[in-house]
């Protein structure tokens, strides 16, 4: 009877303990030519429900990476790609060729949120002495990066795509003998930055773009790097009414 009892108990602590959720992908080749696809992607939500600026705690966010890469020719690939806790996407890619090659990487986040107005004597709640209100800035916003490389010859790239939460990173570094190397990035946040109203009052928008041309069968190299991590809370003390874009080219 005894071992049956601590049986049981083992068996419900198995079931309440919180579980880390993590998928895993990688692979290697070497020599002849490859066709590599994967995709990994998250959605969550809370209380998802109509009118996000109504009031109330719902949130959205999705995010995810998807890479293709096909190849002619002797090719080295190695890559790595993770999903963990439903929240963190990542590949990295390197990869070695001397034919043909076509990469295509990309990456997203998308989240909105609805404002929570802080807890004063107006709404019923007495604050008692020595507390702190509490509050959310409705806020919306939404990410992209796009990298990758198309050519001939002789290449090498090297590549990572994050998507942690609401934040996104990219970077790419490679060459190419005949063809090109390019990297777009984009990203885009609306927020309100009165907790107690539901108006949007501030946006920002950033563009980032590249493209490198290989010519005359000379070795074409380039290195560029995105970073997007950015919320109404960090953007509070800034002025509002604000809109900003920002773009960059290398061609």
């Amino acid at each position: 009877m005894k071992y049956l009892i601590i049986t049981a108990i083992l068996i419900l602590l198995f079931f309440l303990s919180p579980v880390q959720a993590e998928v895993s992908n990688s692979g290697e080749s070497t020599g002849g030519s490859v066709i590599s696809i994967f995709h990994e992607s998250f959605e969550a939500s809370n209380d998802l429900g109509p009118g996000w600026y109504t009031g109330g705690k719902d949130y959205y966010q999705n995010g995810g990476t998807t890479s293709r890469v096909v190849t002619d020719g002797d090719t080295s690939l190695k890559f790595n790609s993770i999903l963990e806790d439903s929240l963190t996407s990542a590949q990295v890619t390197s990869l070695k060729s001397t034919g043909k090659v076509s990469i295509s990487q990309s990456g997203g986040i998308s989240s909105t949120q609805t404002n929570i107005s802080p807890t004063d004597c107006t709404a019923g709640d007495i604050v008692e002495q020595g507390s702190e209100t509490s509050g959310r800035y409705a806020e919306t916003q939404d990410a992209t990066t796009s990298i990758g490389m198309m050519g001939g010859g002789n290449n090498w790239y090297d590549s990572e795509i994050l998507v942690d939460d609401k934040s996104l990173s990219s970077s790419v570094a490679g060459g190419v003998e005949e063809g090109f190397i390019y990297a777009n990035s984009q990203g885009r946040i609306e927020a309100g930055l009165d907790q107690n109203t539901t108006s949007l009052q501030y946006t920002y928008k950033r563009s980032d773009r590249l493209m490198k041309l290989a010519k005359d069968h000379k070795l074409a190299e380039a290195v560029r790097s995105f970073i997007w991590d950015i919320s109404a809370d960090q953007i509070a003390g800034n002025e509002t009414e604000t809109n900003e874009t920002s773009e960059e080219n290398d061609i």
